[in-house]
């Protein structure tokens, strides 16, 4: 079984080059994180970029790779740099 490493790097809305956090995203005080709405999360609306809602979805549906995740998936590209903050 796979477990996430909890760097929080999928837990942020990209869009049209703009990065924004999840609104639900907490970042612990070791460089963790974790979700306060983890075990509902999935669908709800994770905020907005331009006026564009975005809803969290399963990691392995997220279409680009980051560094040292244990979802990755052989073939995807990895995020841009820009993507990683």
């Amino acid at each position: 079984m796979t477990t996430c490493n909890r760097c929080s790097l999928c837990c942020y809305i990209r869009h049209n080059g703009k990065v924004k956090k999840c609104k639900h995203l907490v970042i612990l005080s070791n460089n963790k994180s974790l979700c306060r709405v983890y075990s509902s999360r999935l669908g709800k609306t994770i905020g907005e970029i331009d006026g564009v809602p975005a809803k969290c979805v399963l990691r392995e549906s997220y279409k680009k790779n980051f560094k040292g995740c244990p979802f990755n998936v052989s073939g995807q590209e990895f995020a841009d740099k820009g993507d990683e903050n």
